[in-house]
């Protein structure tokens, strides 16, 4: 199941990222205050902390700590569907049951489309 989630997690982080940042490493949105390409709140990295996920609010400028949490959370949660894994991210732990993130899940599939051509 290790594999299966990692996999599926890699599968959709470049039309996260793209998504949620256009691929800047740099992204900022003060009004949230999300750093980084997966644009990560500081309740995430509350959440990680609290599930035992080492990654700091600083942490959330460096791409490569990014996507290890992405990966990481997916983890812990047994995530294997990525349609479920894009809108929880956006919509957190409810997030497939939020009508607003079906919009999301399709901006990430059509991300990762723009991606592999």
């Amino acid at each position: 199941m290790i594999l299966q989630i990692y996999f599926a997690a890699m599968s959709i982080l470049p039309g996260l990222i793209q998504v949620e940042s256009r691929g800047n490493a740099c992204a900022y949105n003060a009004k949230e205050d999300a750093a980084g390409c997966l644009q990560i709140r500081p309740i995430m990295v509350r959440e990680a902390q609290r599930l035992g996920i080492n990654f700091t609010l600083d942490d959330r400028w460096n791409c490569e700590k990014s996507m290890g949490l992405f990966i990481a959370l997916q983890m812990v949660k047994g995530r294997t569907d990525p349609e479920e894994m894009a809108r929880c991210w956006n919509g957190g732990p409810k997030g497939m049951q939020k009508e607003s993130t079906l919009h999301y899940w399709e901006a990430v599939k059509k991300a990762n489309q723009n991606q592999t051509r």
